[in-house]
């Protein structure tokens, strides 16, 4: 009896043993696919596009369609059935009272009944027709009720209608004086259009965007995120399950900030000049925070053709070095500050004339 009650231990704890390893191999499955994941999002930001938007199609008016008013018809043969329902019971019992006093006068023989069924038959006959009568005056007073109300619910849906076609028009009128505006320069417009599309910017991290226009040349700061969003550690799954970390190389980790800013600061300059269509020669300096100073890493001296052409490359330190973009860096690929100026074209430029954004994207 021990032996058994041995055995049956060791059985337990092997199965216990077992869906422990099992959970653990799922926790390290899990923790690869997050660090997997983690750098399959930052490399996904050096992916550029350039795409302007052609907003031609977009001054064309979009017509009303009219829209159909309701037929309510039915409620007629709802509230007709519906009022000739309730006489139904009260007309019914009286036929069958006069069925009945119908039924005494031809099989009694007696003058008694013959008198009573004959004074009643003549009351419930008078009180049938009475009850007949009440039932086609309601109805029709029903219907006449309910065609004025189907005609107050038409014209309520007509006033509807022209309600929301007038609404339309109005939405069409400001929507395409919006693209007039955003296509003849208007400063409003154009800082309107600017913190609809960066908001919408899909970034795997918090991002922050300041934009000067001024005479129609941008200045877009880009303020980089922290150098710690790099994962320090490299990340490989054995075939045993287990994951073995291994530290990365402090330049590997540099190169791999300095590709994810400059690929920032060319998504940013892309998104702008793909929905700006007066824009062209314009700046581009990518900031950073050192000891409560704000530092420039990155300065950028771009038109709309060079940041086309540069969006066809393989990743963002290719694109920005294919526009001659300037930043410093040490032997380990640490980032230096470099000296930035106000653009020559802003000289004679009142701060009061100057339109600023400011943009904060959350991932």
């Amino acid at each position: 009896m021990a032996k058994k009650q041995k055995n049956s231990d060791i059985q337990v704890y092997v199965e216990e043993s077992y869906f422990r390893h099992v959970d653990q191999l799922e926790r390290w499955r899990q923790e690869y696919e997050h660090h997997l994941a983690v750098e399959n999002k930052l490399a996904s930001v050096s992916q550029l596009e350039y795409h302007p938007v052609d907003y031609t199609p977009m001054l064309v008016r979009v017509p009303w369609k009219e829209r159909a008013v309701p037929n309510f018809e039915y409620l007629l043969d709802e509230v007709r059935i519906s009022t000739e329902s309730k006489f139904f019971m009260p007309i019914a019992a009286r036929i069958a009272v006069l069925i009945v006093l119908v039924f005494m006068l031809v099989v009694s023989d007696k003058a008694t009944v013959l008198w009573v069924a004959a004074t009643l038959g003549a009351a419930v006959a008078g009180s049938l027709y009475l009850a007949i009568i009440d039932r086609s005056t309601t109805v029709k007073s029903v219907l006449v009720k309910t065609k004025m109300e189907i005609e107050e619910r038409q014209a309520a849906e007509r006033q509807k209608n022209e309600l929301a076609r007038k609404e339309h028009e109005e939405n069409e009128d400001e929507r395409i004086q919006i693209i007039e505006r955003l296509l003849n320069g208007d400063p409003g417009a154009i800082v309107l259009r600017l913190d609809n599309v960066l908001t919408k910017l899909s970034l795997p991290f918090p991002l922050e965007i300041d934009v000067d226009i001024y005479n129609n040349i941008p200045v877009i700061k880009v303020w980089l995120p922290p150098k710690l969003i790099i994962p320090t550690q490299s990340c490989t799954i054995l075939s045993s399950g287990r994951i073995e970390y291994e530290e990365k190389e402090q330049r590997f980790i540099n190169k791999q900030y300095l590709e994810l800013c400059t690929s920032i600061l060319m998504r940013v300059a892309a998104a702008i000049y793909a929905n700006i269509p007066v824009f062209n020669d314009g700046y581009v300096w990518g900031m950073g925070k050192e000891y409560m100073q704000n530092i420039c890493y990155f300065a950028i001296v771009a038109d709309r053709e060079k940041i086309a052409k540069a969006c066809q490359c393989a990743n963002g330190l290719s694109a920005i070095q294919s526009i001659q973009g300037v930043f410093e860096f040490d032997t380990a690929l640490n980032l230096k500050g470099i000296e930035t100026n106000k653009p020559s074209e802003w000289q004679d430029a009142a701060p009061q004339l100057i339109r600023s954004l400011n943009v904060k994207i959350f991932k």
